[in-house]
């Protein structure tokens, strides 16, 4: 008896604490969401946005139909899901193959490429040109403002694409690529620029002792002939390193020397300069182009910026000698205008 008078009250005792732990549980749960706005997801990033639509009006923007169409594809779950993992997986640098070759490639997440191809394919680089009609820039100003909202990071290389067209299409040497960088093509593959349909063109001219200051430069051009040159020095801050070619600053030795007294002469003006990743008259990797390594940010972790080294780069000179930052000035005030744009669509 006694036995089994301890059996119940054990029994009883537990189904007791079952209860009360049950009882304690929903009166001191927290976890309840009551005052959080829900998630955002499959919406019209276009339509949805009654300032930016007003402002499309008012100031001319056409092909709203192209937008709206760019609002439905931005607003859906799987481009969010990207743009996320995209930003979450930062790039990486390969400087060498398993065979010690160098190649110097920044490898993103496939998400990376992703976004790059929905901003790219739909015209935030090169709509305003590929249309050239009345308010096409303004549709086109709609679009990168949209796809900030995405994921800042990757619109880096996208606007710099956009603001190198008007220098591509005015300069002889380089007006053969202005229809590539307008295409809305994207192509990642790390081969020459004459193997595809669509390129990406970066920007590279801040070095450490000038930063904003490119006349403090030191990276110095020796000419090759036929209007290429073999350049020596660094560059600080080289966002995109993947792009296919980069604008670029150096002076030009006029007596052929990569010396001190050239890089730091005040009198030497900066001349203007593409730099490939592949040299177009050989076909072959342009090996004096390396990069060093890749910044380790705060933010804007999708996006790889990186320190280069030229190293006897292959360059080919754009515009006048001397003449560099009037030739690039125009590219950098571009790329200003879509930092305000991207700025507000972040905000």
């Amino acid at each position: 008896f006694v036995h089994t008078l301890a059996r119940m009250m054990k029994t009883n005792a537990s189904r007791a604490s079952k209860v009360m732990l049950k009882r304690t549980l929903s009166t001191t749960a927290t976890h309840s969401v009551f005052n959080q706005s829900t998630p955002l997801q499959n919406i019209n990033v276009f339509k949805s946005d009654p300032a930016l639509v007003d402002s499309v009006k008012v100031f001319g923007g056409t092909h709203t139909l192209h937008l709206n169409e760019f609002g439905i594809k931005s607003g859906q779950d799987a481009i969010m899901s990207a743009a996320e993992l995209a930003e979450k997986n930062k790039p990486t640098l390969r400087q060498f193959d398993n065979y010690g070759r160098r190649i110097d490639v920044a490898d993103y997440h496939d998400a990376y490429h992703t976004i790059m191809k929905h901003g790219l394919e739909n015209g935030c680089a090169g709509h305003g040109f590929k249309h050239n009609t009345t308010g096409s820039h303004v549709t086109r100003a709609a679009l990168i403002y949209m796809e900030n909202q995405l994921e800042p990071g990757h619109c880096c290389p996208i606007v710099m694409t956009a603001a190198a067209i008007p220098v591509f299409q005015r300069y002889d040497g380089v007006q053969q690529y202005a229809d590539q960088i307008i295409s809305q093509k994207y192509d990642p593959r790390n081969v020459p620029m004459d193997q595809k349909a669509g390129i990406t063109i970066g920007m590279s001219m801040t070095e450490k002792q000038g930063g904003s200051d490119v006349r403090a430069n030191t990276t110095t051009a020796v000419p090759l002939g036929n209007n290429a040159y073999s350049l020596t020095g660094h560059k600080w801050f080289t966002s995109a390193p993947m792009c296919d070619a980069f604008l670029t600053l150096a002076k030009i030795s006029p007596d052929g020397s990569t010396s001190s007294a050239v890089a730091a002469d005040p009198k030497v003006a900066p001349s203007c300069f593409l730099v490939p990743r592949w040299v177009p008259t050989t076909g072959e990797r342009n090996t004096g182009f390396q990069v060093m390594r890749l910044k380790d940010k705060l933010g804007d972790r999708a996006n790889a910026s990186s320190e280069v080294e030229y190293r006897g780069a292959w360059g080919q000179l754009v515009g006048e000698p001397g003449k560099g930052v009037k030739t690039i000035i125009e590219m950098v005030q571009s790329t200003r205008l879509d930092c305000t744009l991207g700025s507000a669509g972040a905000a």
